[in-house]
């Protein structure tokens, strides 16, 4: 909770509050469950924020890595509240907003995707399947569109051609129990999501500058991967969405499409659960 916002921004586990560390300006209320951050300006709450998390990933505490990116978090009614680094979506379970896209081609065997591997590496998803690209609209001014041609522009394919040819199909919204790296936590995502048909002749514009290893594979290989746990969620859920919408997932052929299609449009819960235990926040750190 900030003061002078009446939503709830985000939702901290038990063990993250337990496990981290909290700088002079983090007020608790154990009775209610709830984390207060001081009635700051902008530069003050994101100094705050920022020093929260770095602190307690260079002591080791509770933030595993540090990302590159920050980006701003918002109210309901749009007001800037602070901006954080991306390492702390999953441990204060704020809304995470981020564009996807999907490439594919037709063919006379039928619809086959470019689908890309995350590299073994990485921090979130390593070594799984995924979209196409992931953009982030860090700026107001940015629209969703320009910030995944971005992305999509550093594999070789020019900017004209994916404004001209890429086309929004919704958004999906959906939460998750754990975090990134599979700890008990909290992420909402929402997710514009944009699809891109090319021709064969196009697939050679592909470069391999950002070392993603490409595939190309059938709607059945999709389904089978899926089933198998093979994407990275986001990516699960930008695939089913584009399965309904081109009527692959139907209700003909999908007993439970109605439910399906519920669950990629999850409102996010920013509630809290009351406990019965008391001093559930005991030996937290400051």
């Amino acid at each position: 909770m900030v003061p002078g916002y009446p939503e709830r921004l985000g939702h901290v586990h038990d063990d993250f509050v337990r496990e981290m560390r909290w700088p002079d300006g983090w007020m608790r209320n154990e009775d209610e469950r709830l984390l207060f951050l001081p009635e700051w300006d902008f530069q003050g709450l994101s100094h705050l924020m920022h020093n929260t998390l770095r602190d307690n990933y260079l002591n080791g505490r509770s933030v595993h890595h540090w990302s590159q990116e920050t980006f701003t978090l918002r109210d309901d009614e749009g007001r800037d509240v602070l901006r954080m680094n991306r390492a702390g979506t999953d441990i204060f379970g704020v809304v995470d907003e981020s564009v996807q896209m999907i490439v594919f081609m037709r063919t006379e065997a039928g619809i086959e995707y470019l689908v890309p591997r995350r590299a073994r590496d990485m921090v979130m998803f390593p070594g799984l399947l995924d979209t196409f690209a992931t953009g982030y609209t860090f700026d107001r001014e940015e629209s969703s569109l320009q910030a995944i041609a971005d992305e999509v522009e550093k594999y070789g394919i020019p900017g004209w051609f994916i404004r001209e040819q890429a086309r929004e199909y919704g958004t999906v919204k959906y939460s998750m129990a754990k975090t990134n790296d599979g700890r008990n936590g909290c992420q909402h995502h929402c997710l514009e999501v944009f699809e891109m048909q090319i021709v064969r002749a196009d697939a050679g514009m592909l470069s391999d500058e950002e070392g993603k290893e490409f595939q190309r594979m059938t709607v059945t290989e999709v389904k089978a991967a899926l089933l198998r746990g093979e994407f990275a969620p986001h990516a699960i859920m930008s695939y089913v969405a584009h399965f309904v919408l081109h009527g692959i997932v139907h209700r003909g052929r999908e007993p439970q499409f109605d439910e399906v299609c519920a669950r990629l449009q999850r409102e996010h819960d920013l509630s809290v659960v009351r406990s019965t235990e008391t001093e559930i926040l005991e030996g937290t750190e400051k």
